[in-house]
């Protein structure tokens, strides 16, 4: 695929919407900051539930087996194997790709772009190894695939697009 050095295309809102339980956004934080003083990037996934046509529920992160390095992070084909054996007994589909970025730019790489697991599900860039020095959402980039590209979304598209509520999470890590 030809890399795109600028593109003049704008995220058009869909009626999709991403709930994600606080505890699960807290735990992500949490496992991805165990990389943070290594100074590496890591990437976690969010796994969960399609309720209808327009909305979907994460309720697990996964933290696969990666590489992780100062300016990117690896995931092999046996490592999403590893993955899928875990999530789809339970029903589990990818709703979200989350990883971190060395400083507090949150758009997406060439890199990101060219090695994102999935162009169905967001991908959300996370600053300073995971450290957000303010409440979510300030700070994050959050991405979605439309018209052959990643595409950022504005904080006010973001609100629209993923809805923190009250719930419970679980962790597989197959670390």
């Amino acid at each position: 695929m030809a890399r795109k050095f600028f593109s003049f295309r704008r995220y058009q809102q869909t009626e999709e919407v991403l709930i994600v339980p606080r505890p699960l956004l807290e735990l992500t934080i949490s496992l991805l900051g165990e990389y943070r003083r290594f100074k590496v990037e890591s990437c976690c996934f969010w796994y969960g539930v399609e309720t209808n046509a327009t909305e979907s529920t994460a309720i697990t992160v996964v933290i696969p087996p990666q590489a992780n390095r100062y300016g990117n992070f690896h995931i092999t084909g046996e490592s999403m194997k590893l993955v899928s054996q875990a999530t789809r007994p339970l029903k589990l589909v990818n709703l979200a790709q989350i990883h971190t970025h060395p400083g507090a730019k949150v758009r997406h790489s060439w890199y990101d772009d060219e090695n994102v697991n999935s162009r169905n599900a967001l991908s959300i860039v996370l600053p300073n190894y995971g450290r957000l020095v303010r409440p979510w959402p300030y700070d994050i980039g959050v991405h979605e695939f439309q018209d052959d590209e990643w595409l950022i979304l504005t904080k006010k598209q973001l609100n629209d697009r993923i809805r923190i509520v009250s719930g419970e999470a679980q962790v597989i890590d197959l670390r």
